[in-house]
């Protein structure tokens, strides 16, 4: 749960951040002009890969019905 909780707290901010600041925002480190050396365009790329790491949040959210509140594995339709 707590994986979960904080890449998608951590996807939500990094967005946040990238929408207030807008547009240049988005320059890489390697732009001399990067607001902040380029480190909100990192935070943003950087959190959107932690959503990943460990399992997908999908895959979390089924774990946590199935162990921690019981209810019955998803299933995928087949093709």
């Amino acid at each position: 749960m707590s994986k979960l909780f904080s890449t998608e707290s951590l996807v939500d901010a990094a967005e946040d951040l990238t929408e207030l600041v807008g547009p240049d925002a988005l320059r890489s480190r390697l732009d001399p002009t990067a607001l902040a050396d380029g480190r909100i365009e990192h935070a943003l790329r950087f959190s959107l890969g932690t959503a990943i790491y460990a399992g997908t949040s999908e895959i979390q959210r089924n774990i946590i019905a199935a162990q921690a509140c019981r209810l019955p594995r998803s299933r995928h339709p087949s093709g």
